[in-house]
């Protein structure tokens, strides 16, 4: 048996690797997606409609989720070889929008896990809860089409970054 590429990666740096892998990269997107709602609701910008209020912050999350790590990398010192691994994801992303969109998945079931709690599910969040569930659903059955092998024995177009998912 060939040993994978994080094999060969220290303690440390698999655990770096790991915090955007499964099951960590969903849990902190699930609770992401679990604090939106009373987050927005926290806000008072009494002129704001409770649509819009929502809507700002569900994107204000989706951008720091990609500046803070931005700035992260760059203040921290972090091993070359994990900031390799990091740069090959980055770069699927870019390339693959549906790697991005599943990821709304795990929003979205945050989302619905706070409607379920706190029984409470009015219309601006059960709108933004269905489109993370359903924009997730679409970009993982894309992703999975996309990251599968397309005849026996062939390697997966994405390659080893498809085995870290």
């Amino acid at each position: 048996m060939r040993p994978s590429a994080t094999d060969q990666f220290s303690a440390y740096e698999r655990l770096l690797l790991l915090l955007d892998q499964s099951p960590c990269g969903e849990i902190y997107r699930i609770a992401i997606g679990y604090f939106i709602v009373p987050a927005s609701s926290s806000t008072s910008f009494a002129s704001v409609h409770a649509e819009l209020k929502l809507a700002c912050w569900f994107l204000a999350v989706l951008l720091a989720l990609r500046l803070v790590p931005v700035v992260i990398r760059k203040v921290l010192p972090f091993p070359e070889r994990v900031l390799a691994q990091w740069a090959e994801r980055r770069q699927l992303a870019k390339r693959f929008d549906s790697y991005q969109w599943r990821k709304l998945l795990w929003f979205g079931l945050g989302l619905s896990a706070y409607a379920v709690s706190a029984r409470h599910l009015d219309g601006p969040s059960a709108v933004l809860t269905a489109l993370c569930l359903i924009g997730g659903v679409l970009g993982a059955l894309a992703w999975r089409q996309r990251s599968a092998p397309t005849r026996p024995g062939a390697a997966a177009v994405t390659g080893k970054a498809a085995q870290e998912q």
